[in-house]
């Protein structure tokens, strides 16, 4: 298996900050008010499409009417404990932090790379900085999401089941040196 951090055919793949990452999931007729508690707590507003909110070290990744994936980068306190506070019977959670493995993929030929594995128009115009999608990558269930260009490059961060890691990482590297 290739190295977790690679630069191959003009795309960098590295490790993604992600440290914990919780499923929430809002109970039925209470979403407006876990909505307002996630406000308060961590000064963000749920997203209600699939998209990618943020406001360092919280992100939330819309991924299903009522259901979101909260994640944080920093190691200060548990995400699941604060989450857990501010939601109190407003949602179920699930912590998914040892789950799934995230990459960042940036680079000229990023977005041509994962259109090979992914069948979603990657297009600046149909996918922005923002988006995000549960979607199939080589036929694996994934999350994708499209993060601030680096400098001219489009980025992405995937996100994996920890089994299939190995896996997707492989076939994002050869999608890479197959690219034109």
């Amino acid at each position: 298996m290739m190295e977790p951090h690679a630069a191959i055919a003009e795309i960098h793949i590295e490790a993604g900050e992600i440290r914990q990452v919780v499923r929430a999931m809002a109970r039925r007729g209470e979403e407006a008010e876990f909505a307002r508690r996630v406000r308060d707590t961590f000064a963000l507003e749920l997203p209600s499409k699939p998209e990618r909110v943020c406001r360092e070290p919280v992100a939330v990744v819309g991924i299903a009417p009522g259901a979101w994936l909260v994640m944080d980068s920093g190691f200060s306190s548990s995400l699941m404990d604060r989450l857990k506070a501010a939601a109190g019977t407003t949602a179920s959670l699930c912590d998914l932090s040892d789950a799934y493995v995230f990459r960042r993929v940036a680079g000229e030929k990023a977005r041509t790379a994962l259109a090979k594995l992914v069948p979603i128009d990657l297009h600046g115009w149909q996918f922005p900085v923002g988006s995000a999608a549960s979607t199939l990558a080589a036929h694996v269930s994934v999350l994708l999401w499209r993060l601030a260009d680096a400098g001219s490059d489009p980025c992405f961060e995937i996100g994996v089941p920890r089994s299939y890691a190995g896996y997707i990482y492989e076939a994002l590297a050869h999608a890479a040196t197959t690219t034109r």
